[in-house]
């Protein structure tokens, strides 16, 4: 009996790992919010989340609540799809610093953002009455509210394609930011007889009008996904996943993918192991080639030194603790 449990413990060497409590913290919030899309599309509205906490957030089963503003307790729920259900695309598990975007019809979303790589798909309707306002609550998996927003239509451009986007400590209406970090300041559009009323025949008018020799940029016909911003233990293998994907969000089979983790290393796969042998903040680059396309994504990645101590056990087993102030992985 007690080689027994002398052996039970033996095998808490391999997975045993204090974390110190209270100190990791996961903030998901709703970031921007398209309310009032051009057009009479009611399927195009959706909203951002954001996770500006420190652990990885699953999202599968929150969902979020629509109606005006003041409508106290009359807002109606709206669980999540997770992908790729309904057309949903990417993951609905938001790492730190992550952005999931959540629209109320995926695939109307993704003909207009298509290189927004997690999108998850919902049912929901937010008002664009000026009277009334918008409210649209966050709610987690345990049914409590985790965010709250908030507005007045007409305090925002309406059907002229701004979003609602929160910025330090305001909103501003600005053009839509999905998967990307927020705009600063209000967007006003200029006006079609901006500066008809100030034309000047001596002026010249080469100076006001623009160049007829401009061509646009190419839209991108392939897109590189490296995962999302991680932090890494110093010296130990982490695992680093390549996706390719064509407009239509179709896998691209037969891809070249090479990576550049900005510690003077670089490597070649979809799916490659790599540790970073001292501390500090690394911008890894993913490059996709597939004939003659090129797209690329850059991910943050912080190696943090293992706060790990080992310690004997009267009965000969071995207690491994962590003493810093986050979780980490030793699966590698």
């Amino acid at each position: 009996m007690k080689s027994t449990q002398r052996a039970n413990r033996v095998l808490l060497f391999i997975i045993i790992l204090f974390a110190l409590p209270g100190v990791s913290h996961a903030a998901v919030i709703i970031n921007e919010v398209m309310y009032d899309p051009p057009g009479s599309n009611t399927k195009a509205q959706w909203l951002e989340l954001y996770n500006n906490g420190d652990s990885t957030v699953d999202l599968s089963k929150w969902s979020v609540t629509d109606g005006a503003k003041g409508s106290s307790g009359n807002l109606t729920k709206h669980a999540f799809n997770v992908p790729p259900k309904n057309g949903g695309i990417g993951s609905a598990t938001i790492p730190a610093g992550g952005y999931v975007v959540v629209a109320d019809d995926a695939a109307t979303f993704e003909s207009v953002y298509p290189s927004v790589p997690n999108v998850v798909d919902s049912v929901f309707s937010l008002s664009n009455v000026a009277s009334l306002g918008a409210e649209v609550d966050l709610v987690d998996a345990q049914g409590n509210t985790a965010d709250t927003l908030t507005f007045s239509a007409d305090q925002y451009a309406s059907n002229l394609g701004n979003s609602v986007q929160r910025a330090a400590d305001k909103l501003v209406s600005a053009l839509p930011t999905p998967g990307a970090a927020n705009a600063t300041s209000d967007y006003i559009p200029p006006s079609d007889d901006e500066d008809s009323s100030n034309t000047d025949s001596d002026t010249n008018t080469s100076n006001t009008t623009s160049d007829p020799g401009y061509v646009s940029p190419p839209l991108p016909q392939i897109f590189a996904d490296a995962g999302g911003d991680r932090s890494v233990i110093v010296g130990a293998d982490a695992k680093f996943v390549a996706s390719a994907y064509d407009r239509d969000r179709s896998v691209i089979k037969y891809a070249k993918f090479s990576w550049n983790f900005g510690d003077g290393s670089e490597a070649e796969g979809p799916w490659v192991m790599h540790h970073f042998s001292y501390p500090g903040r690394y911008a890894v680059e993913l490059t996709i080639t597939n004939q003659k396309l090129v797209s690329s994504d850059r991910i943050t990645v912080v190696a943090e030194p293992a706060d790990v101590t080992l310690a004997t056990l009267s009965d000969g087993g071995v207690s491994i603790q962590n003493r810093s102030d986050h979780d980490l992985d030793l699966s590698f």
